[in-house]
This record gives structure tokens, sequence and C-alpha cells, in this order.
């Protein structure tokens, strides 16, 4: 009996490693969670790696959300570091001038108060910006006929693209529609509404005469390529757009 006793007893004595077993668990979270709250210096951060591991340690560089804010930087620059990596000169050069078109389109549209009409969105991996419009305040409903106020609207970035017209190698005006059908004395479809819109839009810019030809193109997507939900009005709205697809003079390769 003494002998069964003292089994039992030697049984419970590692229960202590149980408990120890969550503490550490606890403090391991409570750390990576105190980690993924903090800013982390990356030359500290790989000198502690360093002196911990005696490997070399290659650098990549970490953009920060309110950095790429402030100085956005295309997809194919995102993981190169300016100071470690040689760029060739030509994508520097295509670079500058694409954020050069950018800016000076960007500035133009605040400083004409057309935010509430028009945007203007960088696409940094291809070098090329979307001009989009509202088709509110371009033409009125199952309309392809410019409003006059859009003479306005469209003359003032038109303009603004013709004085940069050396650092564009392409305008393709895109004409888009929402989902709901339409059948009227002018326009069949949405394919024709769409087409009608954007080569109305070319004809003024071709009227204008401050963009050569060559550079300019139009086409009809109809409701096939929305931006927004086609289930609410407001995500209609959206989608009822003509937009100025601007290449860039020269693209990375």
């Amino acid at each position: 009996m003494a002998r069964k006793k003292k089994e039992q007893d030697s049984g419970g004595g590692a229960n202590w490693m149980d408990t120890y077993g969550d503490l550490v668990t606890l403090l391991l979270c409570f750390f990576v969670m105190l980690f993924s709250f903090s800013n982390i210096d990356p030359a500290k951060w790989e000198a502690l790696v360093g002196s911990l591991s005696g490997s070399p340690i290659v650098s990549i560089p970490i953009i920060t959300t309110e950095i790429a804010a402030e100085n956005p930087i295309p997809l194919e620059y995102q993981t190169v570091d300016p100071e470690t990596e040689d760029l060739s000169e030509e994508a520097q050069v295509e670079y500058q001038l694409f954020l050069e078109l950018y800016e000076n389109v960007e500035t133009y549209i605040d400083q004409n108060a057309l935010q509430e009409f028009a945007e203007v969105i960088p696409l940094y991996s291809s070098l090329t910006l979307i001009i989009r419009f509202k088709d509110s305040i371009l033409f009125n409903s199952g309309s392809s006929v410019l409003l006059p106020e859009a003479v306005e609207t469209l003359g003032h970035v038109v303009s603004l693209l013709g004085k940069n017209q050396g650092l564009i190698s392409m305008i393709r005006i895109e004409g888009h529609t929402d989902n709901r059908p339409i059948h009227n004395a002018q326009h069949r479809d949405n394919w024709e509404l769409s087409v009608h819109r954007a080569t109305s839009a070319l004809r003024f810019v071709l009227e204008s005469g401050d963009i050569d030809d060559g550079k300019i193109s139009a086409v009809g997507y109809g409701e096939f390529h929305p931006v927004a939900t086609n289930s609410t009005a407001e995500g209609q709205a959206q989608n009822r757009r003509v937009d100025f697809v601007v290449e860039s003079y020269r693209k990375i390769s």
C-alpha cells in the first residue's frame, strides 16, 4: 500500500510545468503584441539581427503608409533603395517625366476647383494617368451630346494636356455606363451610348487643336468595366463616366 501511494504522489510532481508553460506562452504573446505596435528602426534591426546571427544582412527598404502617401512610388520601384541600388538613367528620366505630368494635372484640377467633376488617378506601375470625368458634368441622361458647361470643364483639362503633350505618348478616351438597359432614338444600347460619348469627347479634343491628332483615340466599354457596384444608385453614378487614359511618353521596360 505504501508503494502505491508513493507512485500516486510522484505522478503529480510535474504539474508545475503546465503552469510554467502557460506563463511563457502568455509572455511570448505579450511581447509579440508590443512588437506589432512599435516602429522598427531598420538600421538598429539589422545591427541586432547581425550581432545575433553573425550573417550579413541584405537591406530591404521598409515603406510605411505615411511615407508612401507623401512620396508615392510606382510598383516597380517599391523594392528599390535609391541609395543602394543603381537605377538606369533612362528609368529615372521616365519616372520624373511621369511625376511632372501627374503633378501638373493634379495642380490644375485643384486650382480651377474641378474636384467635384474630375479627378486624376496615377497608375505608377505603367506610368499612366486616368483623368476621370463624371458623366453628369458632360452629358444629360441617355445622351451623348456634350453639355455647355462641359465645354469649359473639358477645355481646362485639354488645354493643360496640350501644354504637356511633349510628356504624353497617347490619350485614350473611354466611355463607360452603368448596367441599366437603354434604348432610345440615338442609342440602341449601352454599347452605342458609351462609344458615342467617347467619340463626342474625342471630337471636342480634335476641334480644340491643342493635341496632335495622332495622340488621341476613343473606345466604348458599355457597362462591362465598372469601378463600383451597380446595385446602388451611388455605385451606378460612379460607373457612368468618361476616362482620359493618358500614357506617359515612355514606360519602364
